[in-house]
């Protein structure tokens, strides 16, 4: 068990999953540290949906958090942080980095006039 210290909860304790995806332990703040940034917080959880990710992108944090994240993922899996973004890529980067980091997250579908919404609760620490 890696005990990681952070500025979100100094004590809290996780076990890191073996992944196929990740080849190098990946610190939670930065999944943190990038939900910071633009992500607002109901109920003790972060909210991702697509309009947030469009001020993500407005804000170019996007394209920053795939480099950064590229010295964690195994280099056959570049493809995932390389690839031409759009909301549903990206949150699969999300929830890659929420199981690694045992993050507990849900999500929540609304449809509205034929079209529906993907609304991502990450658990905050």
């Amino acid at each position: 068990m890696n005990n990681i210290n952070n500025e979100h909860d100094a004590s809290y304790n996780i076990i890191l999953k073996k992944s196929n995806i990740l080849k190098n332990d990946i610190p939670i703040n930065i999944l943190y540290d990038f939900l910071d940034i633009d992500s607002p917080i109901v109920n003790n959880n972060y909210v991702f949906n697509k309009e947030i990710y469009k001020k993500y992108i407005y804000n170019n944090k996007i394209d920053s958090f795939c480099k950064l994240l590229k010295k964690y993922y195994k280099k056959s899996k570049f493809v995932y942080l390389e690839r031409e973004m759009n909301f549903i890529k990206f949150v699969t980067i999300l929830r890659q980095l929420c199981n690694y980091l045992n993050i507990e997250y849900k999500t929540n579908t609304k449809y509205d006039k034929n079209t529906y919404n993907i609304i991502y609760y990450i658990k905050k620490l």
